[in-house]
């Protein structure tokens, strides 16, 4: 009923703003050319002989038509004002319905929910009288079963009291009976379960004690790779060292050495024609022994014995030395045991530097190969 009154009214605004609209219309047109009702003619007095101005006729025709168009100019703005009118009127019509609508949406979702919730509420409702009925249904039901059971026990002990109380013993050791065996089941249920869960957690340990060993051989694994990496970084840095300071030695020595062999060719340009008899020989071969047993020896005295040495191992070095017994290569080959041994006696021929010189300085030798034996 409602509904129906809300589109009856907005039909009828709708309906007097077009009449109103059309009105306007009507007359404002009759408006805008109004019929001059005839008048009276006045007695017109004729002046004869009188000049009628002809610019003043034009100004006062002119006046007359910027009146009617300001007339005609007003009407139009009445009839657009006027349509404005109806154009608003008609967007307030429409919002009109369109909040109606909404709140008709919303008061029937309101309703439906309200149902929903009414439906809920009765079936809640209906749910806990099933409740309370079956509760009374149980409770009644006991109350009968309790009241049969003790009719039938004063029954059964007016009949047989002796019958009553040997089939109650009877039920009792059965009962019993049953008990124990139920318990019985129940613990050998709970040792199995129990044992199962011993052993799985046996095997979790193991898995996990496995795991952790894993994890361990890792770790150490990669600290072990990580100082091999970290011996052979420094190994290739100390044999890098050694080979520039070798090239700089290098370099000096046989600076030295072309200017030590300008010197000996002028010596011997001035002991030229003097030749050496076999006691002289002998005697250089003697110092020269001595020469290369000294070297040994101070190389020996420079090695540091490293901890896997055994005892036998031996090396050929190769030593290239310059001016003043300056190393400037050494080169250890055909060596026994690991690469430890054989860095151990290269470092030892760096650490004897200077090494010694010959007592006679025609015995100096640049390149010098030795055979190094510790327990020697």
């Amino acid at each position: 009923m409602l509904a129906f009154y809300e589109k009856f009214r907005a039909f009828f605004l709708a309906a007097l703003v077009h009449v109103v609209i059309g009105a306007a219309l009507v007359f404002g047109f009759e408006h805008s050319t109004p019929i001059n009702t005839p008048a009276a003619r006045a007695p017109v007095e004729i002046i004869r002989g009188a000049a009628v101005d002809e610019n003043a006729v034009k100004e006062q025709i002119e006046k007359l038509k910027q009146q009617d168009e300001a007339k005609r100019q007003a009407e139009r703005d009445r009839q657009k004002q006027l349509e404005d009118a109806a154009k608003k009127a008609e967007q307030e019509r429409k919002a009109e319905e369109e909040a109606k609508r909404q709140a008709e949406a919303a008061k029937k979702k309101a309703e439906q929910e309200a149902k929903k919730l009414a439906e809920k509420k009765a079936a809640e409702e209906k749910r806990l009288a099933e409740l309370a009925t079956k509760r009374k249904a149980e409770e009644e039901a006991k109350r009968k079963a309790e009241e049969a059971r003790k009719k039938a026990e004063t029954e059964a002990k007016k009949l047989a009291e002796q019958k009553a109380a040997e089939e109650k013993r009877l039920a009792e050791i059965e009962s019993k009976r049953k008990a124990e065996e139920e318990a019985k089941r129940q613990a050998e249920e709970a040792k199995k379960k129990a044992e199962a869960e011993a052993k799985k957690l046996a095997e979790q340990k193991v898995a996990e004690e496995k795991r952790l060993a894993e994890i361990e051989a890792k770790r150490k694994a990669e600290e072990e790779a990580r100082k091999k990496a970290e011996a052979e970084a420094k190994r290739k840095a100390e044999e890098a060292r050694k080979k520039a300071e070798a090239e700089a030695r290098r370099k000096a020595a046989e600076e030295a050495e072309r200017k030590l062999e300008e010197q000996r060719l002028n010596e011997l340009f001035e002991s030229e024609g003097r030749g050496l008899d076999s006691e002289n020989q002998s005697q250089l071969d003697i110092l020269k022994q001595v020469y290369i047993s000294d070297i040994r020896q101070k190389i020996q005295s420079s090695w540091l014995r490293p901890s896997n040495f055994q005892v036998g191992w031996e090396c050929t070095v190769d030593v290239k030395q310059g001016p003043g017994g300056t190393v400037l290569d050494a080169v250890a080959r055909d060596c026994d045991g690991d690469e430890q041994f054989r860095n151990s006696v290269e470092n030892a021929v760096y650490r004897a530097e200077p090494l010694p010189a010959p007592e006679d300085p025609s015995l100096f030798a640049r390149d010098l190969k030795l055979v190094f034996r510790p327990e020697n």
